[in-house]
C-alpha cells in the first residue's frame, strides 16, 4: 500500500472514530428519562463475582427471565455493604434499567442481561443514578485522550516524518 492511501485510510478511520469520541465526551450522563423501574421480588440473594471489567452484581427476580447487572461504574457507585445485610431472597425491590436500547443494551438483551442504573428496597436506596453518573463523568475523558495520542501519531507519521531514503 503506497503513502497516499495509507493517509487516506488511517485519516477516514480517525474522522470515523472523531464523532464517536466527541459523542461519548457530550453524552456522558444517563436521564432518568431514559430509565424504567421494574418492580419484582428477589429470586435468591445478590451475587457478587468478579469478571474481566472488575467486580460486579446479578439480581435475579421472580416476575422475569431477565439477569440484572451492574457493570463496573455502578458497582463503584452501589452500597454493597447495604445490600449484603440488606437484601437477601423474597426482598422487594425497584430497579432502573434502560428503556431504549442501544446496541451495548440489545447485545445484553441478546444474553438475557439488563444493566442496573438505579437500586432501592422499601427500605434503603443503594444506587442513585446520580452517583452512577458522577463515576461515568470522570471516564469521559479517556475516549478523547486516546484518540488524541492517535491523530498526533498519523500527523507525524504522514506529514511531519520523512520518508527514509
Amino acid at each position: 500500500m503506497n503513502r497516499n492511501t495509507k493517509k487516506i485510510l488511517y485519516g477516514s478511520i480517525l474522522l470515523i472514530t472523531l464523532g464517536w469520541s466527541v459523542n461519548y465526551f457530550f453524552n456522558y450522563s444517563i436521564r432518568k428519562s431514559e430509565l424504567t423501574e421494574i418492580s419484582g421480588y428477589l429470586h435468591n440473594e445478590p451475587k457478587f463475582d468478579k469478571g474481566k471489567g472488575g467486580w460486579y452484581m446479578e439480581l435475579d427476580l421472580n416476575s422475569d427471565e431477565y439477569r440484572y447487572q451492574t457493570d463496573g461504574l455502578s458497582y463503584d457507585a452501589l452500597d454493597v455493604d447495604g445490600v449484603k445485610s440488606e437484601l437477601n431472597a423474597g426482598s422487594q425491590i425497584q430497579i432502573l434499567v434502560a428503556k431504549n436500547t442501544g446496541f451495548e443494551e440489545m447485545m445484553n438483551l441478546f444474553v438475557g442481561i439488563k444493566r442496573i442504573y438505579g437500586l432501592k428496597s422499601n427500605k434503603k436506596t443503594f444506587l442513585k443514578l446520580n452517583d452512577y453518573n458522577k463515576g461515568k463523568e470522570g471516564t469521559r475523558y479517556s475516549a478523547l485522550f486516546i484518540w488524541l495520542i492517535f491523530a498526533g501519531l498519523f500527523i507525524y507519521n504522514f506529514w511531519i516524518k520523512k520518508d527514509a531514503l
